[in-house]
């Protein structure tokens, strides 16, 4: 007696084809569940790679930003520093000017006015060398900060080397 196989070719089609559907549909509910169009490399090589590169350089610009952030923190301390700097020379130009009134002032009032210039100079290098941010020195000529990863050639580090007031200049 023999033995007679027979196969079902339409079944067999409608198999694969159901296990094509499911792969899909599985495909598609990760694709909805995620929000993102590319879950693994095989779904867009290229696109992948794209995709990553985006990331990267949102996460640089992102830290770009911070940097930002904490550069005009430093500066506003520095601006404050250096306004309060400006505010001694001020000061120190007025007693000079008035000890140059050789004929109204006296040898004590000059010499008062001397003191006084003295006291704002020992301030001003009080503040140059005590002015910091995050522990770090701001006016000794030694403040650089760099806000972005991706700098172009014509930028370089900001450094703080030295101030300019409108006829007086302060460099260390």
């Amino acid at each position: 007696m023999g033995l007679r196989i027979n196969t079902n070719i339409s079944s067999i089609t409608a198999l694969r084809v159901l296990k094509q559907n499911q792969t899909k549909q599985a495909s598609s509910l990760e694709r909805l569940s995620t929000g993102l169009r590319i879950n693994r490399g095989s779904d867009d090589p290229s696109g992948l790679v794209i995709s990553e590169q985006l990331r990267s350089q949102l996460k640089a610009l992102d830290q770009s930003i911070s940097n930002s952030q904490n550069a005009t923190n430093l500066l506003n301390v520095a601006d404050a520093a250096l306004q309060e700097v400006s505010n001694l020379l001020v000061e120190i130009q007025t007693s000079i000017t008035f000890a140059q009134n050789t004929g109204g002032s006296t040898p004590e009032q000059i010499a008062a006015e001397q003191d006084a210039v003295d006291q704002a100079i020992s301030a001003i290098d009080r503040i140059a060398t005590t002015t910091r941010y995050a522990d770090r020195p701001l006016l000794n000529g030694q403040a650089a900060f760099q806000t972005s990863g991706n700098v172009p050639d014509f930028f370089d580090d900001v450094n703080i080397k030295s101030v300019a007031f409108a006829n007086n200049t302060f460099e260390r």
